[in-house]
């Protein structure tokens, strides 16, 4: 039969750990001393730990394991269990956070955490997340990488790791509108030159295309017979094409004439390439064309007929200009479609 140390209790009062010597039981340095260890334990886990249902689940493990050990007599599992159970950082509140160098946030659940986590605390750490993934994502400096993930991961620590949300939420806000201030319009500034300098190639490729064409087909028609027809609408093509690439360049620079920390790496909210981007609207301006030339779609402005694009300059440009103004309904309706989870 296994020694009986003590009897274990808890006292209703305090809470605390009681373990009562049993009448004849032989003397037991070692039980004596882990007994004691085991109170410490218990009562740093009632100060540190704030009370709620998962400190009582937490702390009705360790009792099982107190009560395995000093009524059952099993020392060897008792020691092993303080071990265990006095590795965990008592500190920790909600979450043990760190941000790595690419800037994922990692969080770790001590066993004490209530389930299901506070409101406040998902919202603070859905934006904590969601703002070390802008700053990888939008920062290429090393330097300046390093400095933001510092400051996110203070923010963290006393949000996740101290439970003070409501200051760690303040002091998150704050961060975002110096983000903003200060890295906000270099951001943009790269966005708006990738999207002009990719128009300025289209124009360019197809004004040339539209000069060398009428001279390949001097040389190629007999070979080529298509290329006659192509240079019959390249005219058309042209102003279509000048069209979208101002409605895209305008629209770019009117959605983002105001900066926000939510805007910020949201200006194409699919992270399409320029060149994508503007294929995609290509696509769009291709099949507006063919319903309008087939009798499907016949719309007016005023009394500018659009469906008549391909004898008027003008119609044509404003139906370029429209389409490049669908840029950011495209990459949004791309994006949920990506999004979208598989029905199993």
């Amino acid at each position: 039969m296994a020694a009986v140390f003590f009897e274990v209790e808890i006292d209703s009062a305090s809470g605390a750990l009681l373990l009562k010597p049993v009448p004849g039981a032989a003397p037991s340095p070692v039980a004596d001393e882990l007994g004691r260890r085991f109170r410490t334990l218990f009562d740093r886990i009632r100060v540190r730990v704030p009370p709620t249902p998962g400190r009582a689940i937490y702390l009705s493990g360790l009792l099982d394991e107190v009560k395995a050990a000093l009524e059952g007599g099993d020392l060897d599992r008792g020691n092993a269990a303080y071990e265990a159970f006095s590795q965990e950082d008592l500190r920790i509140r909600y979450f043990k956070t760190w941000i790595d160098d690419n800037g994922d946030l990692h969080v770790s659940a001590p066993p004490w955490l209530e389930n299901p986590v506070p409101p406040d605390v998902r919202v603070f750490l859905d934006r904590l997340e969601n703002a070390c993934r802008k700053v990888g994502l939008l920062v290429k400096g090393e330097a300046a990488r390093k400095h933001h993930f510092a400051a996110l991961e203070s923010h963290a620590k006393h949000g996740l790791e101290e439970g003070q949300i409501s200051n760690a939420m303040l002091a998150l806000g704050h961060f975002e509108a110096e983000f903003v201030a200060e890295e906000g319009p270099a951001i943009r500034k790269r966005h708006l030159i990738a999207t002009l300098r990719t128009a300025l190639w289209v124009v360019v490729g197809v004004i040339l295309l539209k000069s060398l064409l009428p001279h390949a087909v001097q040389l190629l028609a007999a070979y080529l017979p298509g290329l006659a027809v192509a240079n019959g609408f390249m005219a058309t093509v042209m102003f279509l094409a000048i069209g979208v690439c101002l409605g895209v360049v305008f629209f770019a620079f009117v959605r983002n004439l105001t900066l926000s920390f939510d805007s910020l790496g949201n200006f194409d909210a699919a992270h399409l390439s320029p060149w994508l981007r503007f294929t995609l609207v290509g696509v769009i301006t291709a099949l507006l064309c063919i319903l309008m030339s087939a009798g499907l779609l016949r719309p007016e402005i005023n009394d500018l007929k659009l469906y008549e694009y391909r004898s008027d300059v003008y119609a044509a440009l404003l139906v370029g200009i429209l389409c490049g103004y669908s840029d950011t309904t495209i990459t949004q309706l791309l994006t949920g479609v990506l999004d979208r989870k598989l029905s199993p």
